[in-house]
């Protein structure tokens, strides 16, 4: 892929890209930038969060402030890019969420994209592999699979 619309297209055609793999098309995206050398200093992390998702807000915060504990899936995750907000769908209007965090930390990606059962489960994660294959990157940082918790 030449340009970061064919990226997003083919994020887009992934099922349920936006129903629990917004964060992993983030992602995506951003190590495609990076690996072609596309990547500029005012590109974000976009954490979205709706009104009655202040607790994770709050809690995604203190994880970032003070770089211990668990980051949870915000209600969308999108790049800020050339100006503009984008997931694989294209640009976003970010005015109807109520907190916005614009995260430059690759770390703190990595640790709120691996809290696997804060994400909507709707995506399917075996999708991963393909992405790397496709987009020529390497997501190898990134839990593949749910912890099933095993009551007896």
């Amino acid at each position: 892929m030449e340009t970061l619309r064919e990226v997003q297209n083919y994020l887009n055609e992934i099922d349920c890209i936006n129903y629990g793999g917004c964060g992993i098309s983030a992602y995506s995206m951003y190590l495609w930038l990076k690996k072609n050398n596309l990547i500029n200093s005012s590109f974000r992390f976009v954490l979205c969060y709706k009104g009655y998702s202040e607790d994770i807000y709050v809690n995604n915060s203190n994880v970032l402030r003070n770089n211990k504990g668990k980051a949870i899936a915000p209600n969308h995750m999108v790049i800020f890019y050339d100006g503009k907000y984008i997931d694989s769908e294209g640009t976003v209007n970010i005015s109807k969420y109520s907190w916005i965090q614009h995260i430059e930390e690759e770390w703190f990606i990595i640790n709120c994209l691996n809290n696997i059962n804060t994400w909507n489960d709707l995506f399917n994660r075996s999708n991963i592999r393909k992405i790397e294959k496709d987009l020529g990157i390497k997501l190898k940082n990134i839990k593949r699979t749910r912890r099933t918790i095993d009551w007896f």
